[in-house]
């Protein structure tokens, strides 16, 4: 499988860290990705620790760099950048260590780009500022903030060559730079909590400059420069608003396009029969809920919430009669099921004569819908969707991209 990922870790005389580091990120969590390792020593230490030293890289998708110089942070992320060819890319320390049971760690975070409005994504961990912190306890699972910080930090890669990478004329900082400019650009800073990476904490940092890094000068100067390039204003929402939680840039409208989508399709069908298939927690004015059990079950960050499911039934087994339903409401479960065919001929099935199925999935034109949620056993694009509806004998009115990752259809049960 081609690799989705690009993760950049540059090092400096770090062996034992970035040991711990690529060993865990391989034992721990799967996803097709890809490792490029810049070796700012450039001595060849790396490389042979990682392909001699412990024999790690023996068939791994692993690659160091050696540039002839010390780029710094922000010139190894910047070379690693110009030859990425994959969808995302992440900035990785090399101090970190990814613990078990964590396999999907990537899928979780990337799961986030669904809604296009998110510009990058950080985990929680044990040493990052302010509620990224596993401590915040009473932080929601995932929400916006006003700044991410750079210690495991995923973006997708057009963006991030789009902002011009990392500006290497910085002192420090490099993280809050680019996440004012992230901002700038419209996009929300996402953290997501259920994923958590532990992290030493400015390891070379300190090695480097011993004394200076972080220290109350070292700070001042970031500061100042984030204050030249930016403005006074970005810099205190980015970083003197106290590592806020924001809210999200969809307004009430955009967060919730496909309730509002689903209000609009079924408001004509009042009183008469109709169901919601794959209810879980959410529920359609005027339509049965349906489900395979009447619990919601914790894929797609659902648990903890309350199932509408008034009958108990599988989606391509239920116990009504031929044409007893006006309309048919299935959002995001199609890509759930094993046999599709038959699902969608039930829906088909349970329709009078010019009834409306109104039906969505992700779009895996837009996403890598099979690895965002383990429960997906289907991809679907635009004509794929299609050509399943048309086949099972619907007439589709309605075929449209949303722009947060859906495909949203409006489709009509025709006489054979």
């Amino acid at each position: 499988m081609k690799p989705s990922l690009t993760v950049a870790i540059p090092t400096w005389h770090n062996l034992q860290q970035l040991e711990w580091c690529i060993k865990s990120l391989f034992k721990h969590t799967e996803y097709p990705l890809k490792v490029i390792v810049i070796d700012n020593g450039g001595k060849g230490e790396v490389k042979y620790k990682l392909d001699m030293g412990n024999n790690i890289n023996n068939k791994l998708p692993l690659t160091v760099i050696e540039p002839k110089e010390n780029l710094g942070w922000m010139g190894a992320i910047n070379l690693a950048l110009n030859d990425c060819d994959t969808e995302y890319f992440c900035l990785l320390n090399d101090d970190v260590v990814f613990i078990p049971g964590q396999q999907e760690f990537w899928r979780i975070l990337i799961s986030n780009f669904k809604e296009g409005c998110v510009g990058a994504v950080n985990p929680c961990s044990n040493f990052v500022a302010g509620a990224q912190s596993l401590m915040f306890i009473d932080t929601d699972n995932n929400f916006n903030s006003s700044v991410l910080i750079g210690f495991c930090l995923l973006i997708r890669t057009n963006v991030l060559k789009d902002l011009g990478g990392l500006d290497p004329t910085l002192p420090g900082g490099d993280d809050l730079d680019l996440s004012i400019k992230l901002t700038k650009a419209g996009y929300d800073l996402r953290v997501d909590k259920r994923c958590y990476l532990h992290h030493f904490g400015q390891q070379t940092g300190n090695r480097v400059h011993k004394g200076h890094w972080d220290s109350t000068w070292h700070q001042e100067l970031t500061n100042n420069a984030l204050i030249r390039k930016h403005g006074v204003k970005a810099w205190h929402e980015c970083f003197q608003a106290g590592w806020a939680k924001v809210e999200s840039r969809l307004n009430s409208a955009e967060e919730s396009c496909e309730d509002l989508w689903l209000e609009k399709v079924t408001k004509n069908f009042n009183g008469e029969p109709g169901l919601n298939i794959g209810c879980g927690d959410k529920e359609v004015q005027g339509a049965l809920g349906v489900d395979i059990n009447n619990s919601v079950g914790n894929a797609g960050g659902q648990q903890g919430k309350d199932s509408k499911a008034e009958l108990i039934a599988d989606a391509a087994d239920i116990p009504l009669d031929d044409g007893s339903q006006s309309y048919i409401v299935a959002t995001h479960i199609l890509e759930h099921t094993i046999d599709v065919l038959r699902t969608m001929k039930e829906w088909f099935r349970l329709l009078r004569e010019d009834g409306m199925l109104f039906l969505s999935v992700p779009n895996h034109n837009r996403l890598p819908t099979m690895l965002i949620d383990y429960t997906h056993v289907h991809a679907f694009n635009k004509d794929a969707l299609q050509n399943l509806i048309e086949t099972c004998g619907f007439k589709i009115d309605n075929i449209e991209e949303d722009k947060v990752g859906a495909i949203k259809v409006e489709a009509r049960k025709v006489a054979a």
